[in-house]
């Protein structure tokens, strides 16, 4: 029930809220997911208590309604939410997707081309804003010494997006 809220919570806050409190992780922590992150989001940004219970019902519905659907894996939500996010401008969540893309299964290469693939479409300066956000991400993964987020190209587990030139 948590995990169902903390993804619904997710798929709104993350968007419109401002950016989360840092996080003190220990060495070896892996990269947060989405419901993680999630935590941040609601514990600063809390819904008026006259419609706080609504809001959450709401949100819950709609997000888990979203990041659940079988069609589509988390790592390719999270790369589309990615690039959405890149060309929205919305750099507070776009720290928390990109830790969330790589704890879903994304490399950092494949983030890092899903933002650069945004550049066309969307212009290199906001490009350029989006990179250094998931290169400040994937610093700080390296500084909480997590060995999922490692500079590896690799994947932590099997590749949920394979590369397109082995098709």
């Amino acid at each position: 029930m948590q995990r169902d809220l903390l993804a619904g919570l997710a798929f709104l806050s993350l968007t419109f809220a401002g950016p989360a409190a840092p996080q003190e992780d220990g060495p070896g922590a892996a990269p947060r997911s989405i419901e993680e992150g999630a935590q941040d989001f609601l514990a600063s940004n809390p819904a008026p208590e006259e419609i706080a219970e609504e809001w959450l019902a709401w949100v819950n519905q709609t997000g888990t309604a979203v990041w659940d659907r079988p069609q589509l894996t988390r790592a390719q939500r999270s790369l589309i939410t990615i690039a959405a996010l890149s060309v929205l401008r919305e750099g507070p969540p776009l720290r928390v997707h990109v830790e969330a893309g790589l704890a879903n299964g994304l490399s950092r290469t494949q983030i890092a081309e899903a933002i650069m693939h945004t550049a066309v479409y969307a212009g290199v300066p906001q490009a350029l804003r989006s990179m250094r956000i998931a290169h400040e991400v994937f610093l700080r993964i390296d500084e909480r010494g997590n060995a999922a987020g490692s500079r590896s190209d690799e994947p932590p587990r099997e590749d949920p997006m394979p590369d397109a030139n082995h098709q």
